[in-house]
């Protein structure tokens, strides 16, 4: 069976000596695979790891038919885990070997009745996972804590001011530029 390229994840381990494992997600090319029989849609994960310099083959990942990861988002690296953006607005975490950690969980779910939800990304912040997105005050940068698996409101950002100046503002470059 074929597969095609979904997302891939770099990790860095280490940087001296440069260690690191890259993790690789593929869906079938076909729609026709074992668990079709049982309501569900899968992705091949394979890790390559710099140590051994091979890839092997993870566990698959199983999906409903409707879900998908989001080939656009990036996956983020935080807190010892791999984050995925879902279609549903939920995320998925992984471990270093592709399995997933913890159930799925949503984003903020405040965030949704925002008019301008759409511009939103999970990036890593202080070594968290962080999730930004426009909302009517400007900016907000929410922090996900993984022991309590909730996320909590940590800035926002009036960025009124910054309209004015520019047109292509998006809410990863602004956190990024103040929390320098």
């Amino acid at each position: 069976m074929r597969f095609s390229t979904i997302k891939v994840a770099l990790i860095v381990l280490s940087a001296n000596p440069l260690q690191l494992k890259i993790i690789r997600l593929s869906s079938p090319r076909t729609a026709y695979h074992d668990y079709r029989n049982q309501g569900l849609d899968y992705y091949r994960s394979e890790i390559f790891d710099s140590e051994s310099w091979e890839w092997s083959q993870g566990k698959d990942i199983l999906v409903p038919p409707e879900l998908s990861v989001d080939m656009f988002a990036p996956a983020v690296n935080a807190n010892g885990l791999v984050y995925l953006k879902l279609s549903n607005d939920q995320v998925m975490p992984l471990n270093y070997s592709a399995e997933e950690t913890f159930p799925r969980f949503s984003l903020p779910i405040p965030t949704f009745e925002y008019e301008d939800y759409q511009y939103n990304q999970l990036i890593e912040y202080n070594g968290k996972l962080g999730f930004t997105c426009l909302s009517p005050k400007g900016i907000d940068l929410w922090i996900f804590e993984n022991r309590r698996q909730v996320w909590e409101l940590k800035k926002e950002v009036d960025i009124a001011p910054v309209k004015g100046v520019t047109k292509f503002l998006t809410p990863v470059d602004f956190i990024m530029q103040t929390s320098l």
